[in-house]
């Protein structure tokens, strides 16, 4: 955790991770590493969800310009005042004057779980700007980071949890024929239901971050 979002027009209160790959955005909003913190000079950028895992970023095409958005991190809050919701082919931003902070918010558009594009909210810094700490953001993020990218990594993890799945499946048709039904119900669906759900985690880190 690095942060807490907070957008009172949408009731909207999320502790925001660090990272924005697939994995990562299952716990919540994730700050994209290659920008600087929230309140510091330069465009920040923030990813999350539009349907799954709760969909904290579900609602941001209901943002209107002049709506605030705070964010607070380990220097203090951060008030940002929303310039406009941004689709793909619109016009960017006026450019940064010197000095001061930006934050950008960033989903999937479209329908949920049938994304056309990606969404962003604009939202200029009306605090004071923070330092940056001698902090210097990533200047190589990862590919599984990238906007609407998937976590490859999980594959293996997927196939070792799959082959456990079936093993588990072998063993409860086995304690069905030895014991009987009942003692197959209750020793063996309780195992099956747990590698199934950690099976499917390993299975949605591939899909794009942003669903």
């Amino acid at each position: 955790a690095m942060a807490l979002l907070v957008i009172p027009r949408l009731n909207l209160r999320e502790i925001v991770v660090e990272g924005t790959s697939s994995g990562t955005l299952m716990s919540g909003p994730g700050h994209r590493r290659d920008t600087p913190f929230p309140g510091q000079a330069g465009v920040s950028v923030i990813v999350g969800r539009r349907a799954t895992y709760g969909g904290p970023f579900g609602s941001l095409d209901q943002l209107r310009a002049g709506d605030r958005i705070t964010v607070t991190t380990g220097q203090g809050p951060n008030t940002f005042r929303v310039l406009g919701v941004r689709h793909a082919g619109d016009l960017l931003p006026p450019p940064l004057s010197s000095g001061r902070g930006r934050l950008t918010l960033v989903t999937a558009d479209g329908p949920p779980l049938r994304p056309t594009d990606v969404l962003r909210i604009d939202a200029d810094l009306t605090s004071t700007t923070q330092v940056s700490g001698g902090r210097l953001p990533s200047t190589a993020l990862p590919a599984s980071d990238a906007v609407m990218a998937g976590d490859r990594s999980a594959l293996l993890s997927v196939v070792a949890w799959s082959m456990l799945l079936f093993a588990g499946a072998l063993g409860t048709v086995w304690i069905r024929f030895r014991a009987g039904w009942w003692q197959a119900w209750v020793i063996g669906v309780p195992v099956l239901v747990a590698l199934g759900l950690t099976a499917f985690d390993d299975i949605a880190a591939m899909l794009p971050n942003l669903l």
